[in-house]
């Protein structure tokens, strides 16, 4: 069980489009269940807050 993952953090508009370009072209399938979601807000570094959780239904 993976408890998060970053998919992007302090990126440019610009730079979030060549990411998702890049690893579009490069990532392997990944198997796996989505448990929850969440939305946070980084707004200093090393503080997160957490705005939005929700638990999703198997």
């Amino acid at each position: 069980m993976i408890p998060h993952c970053t998919l992007a953090n302090h990126l440019s508009d610009t730079q979030i489009v060549a990411a998702f370009q890049y690893l579009t072209k490069r990532i392997q399938k990944i198997e796996g269940k989505i448990e929850s979601l969440a939305l946070i807000q980084v707004p200093e570094r090393n503080h997160v807050k957490t705005l939005y959780t929700i638990k999703l239904r198997h």
